[in-house]
């Protein structure tokens, strides 16, 4: 399974690159940031789940494919 973590991984690069998504961290990342503190939870994104939600935000890609790629990711990461 790791030729298709990889090829996630790509894609999402890819798709990045293309519409000028990067991981600048903006007012809703520094509130999320300060809320999961304060609420203890440990809740830490890696770099590629990060664009995941920053395509999400900039409405290149839908919340269904965001959460279908993040889920193919994850198993990838797994496996």
């Amino acid at each position: 399974m790791t030729g298709e973590k990889r090829n996630v991984e790509e894609y999402v690069r890819a798709l990045a690159s293309a519409h000028g998504v990067t991981l600048d961290e903006d007012a809703y990342d520094r509130l999320a940031r300060v809320l999961t503190k304060l609420s203890d939870d440990n809740v830490e994104l890696d770099e590629l789940e990060r664009l995941l939600v920053a395509l999400k935000r900039k409405g290149v890609i839908a919340k269904t494919e965001m959460l279908m790629l993040q889920l193919e990711y994850l198993e990838g990461k797994r496996g």
